[in-house]
């Protein structure tokens, strides 16, 4: 399986399978930095960015800001962006907030919603959620960057943990039992892999 993933116990439609090998991923490594070389990362219950020497250490989501401790964060593609998710008990959420500081966005939630990653474009956010009682993969969206998200929708409809979009963006690569999968935003299996 891959690093920091869970198996998820499920059931994957059949489909035409090519086998490949997966193109490289690191579900969530933190920290994660972006060409500029700044670093983002978790500590003391808030988000962080600094320069990749070290230097430069500023908090861009404080603790207690949005509820709860704020996980997970990923860079857009641009570095302008950052998405995390916000555990709680009740109902989780999947956040986006300016690198600058400014505001915290809430673009979906549900109880156990987590784990955004960016599309390539930075116009789409994959996210893992048990809004059907099943983990599946789902998606916000919006028109550019700086615009409002839409309403969440399903990608799958079959457990399936996301981690990466393909970087044609495509799909969105995720774990599904033992396999790794390729899923389109429609659900439709675009590969697999067994490894």
């Amino acid at each position: 399986g891959l690093a920091g993933c869970s198996p998820v116990a499920t059931e994957v439609p059949s489909s035409p399978t090519t086998m490949i090998t997966p193109f490289p991923t690191a579900p969530m490594p933190p920290p994660q930095s972006t060409s500029s070389g700044t670093i983002l990362y978790e500590s003391g219950l808030a988000i962080w960015k600094m320069n990749g020497d070290g230097t430069d250490k500023q908090v861009v989501v404080p603790n207690g800001s949005v509820g709860h401790s704020p996980q997970r964060p990923r860079w857009s593609p641009d570095g302008t962006e950052i998405a995390f998710h916000k555990p709680d008990s009740g109902e989780s959420a999947v956040m986006v907030a300016p690198s600058d500081r400014r505001s915290v966005a809430q673009v979906a939630s549900a109880p156990l919603t987590w784990l955004p990653s960016w599309s390539p474009s930075g116009l789409e956010l994959a996210f893992r959620s048990n809004r059907t009682g099943q983990f599946e993969a789902w998606v916000v969206s919006r028109e550019a960057i700086g615009e409002p998200w839409r309403e969440a929708t399903q990608m799958t409809d079959f457990g399936c943990e996301p981690s990466d979009w393909a970087p044609d963006g495509s799909g969105v690569l995720c774990q599904a039992g033992g396999e790794i999968l390729l899923a389109s935003r429609e659900g439709e299996i675009l590969w697999r892999y067994d490894p």
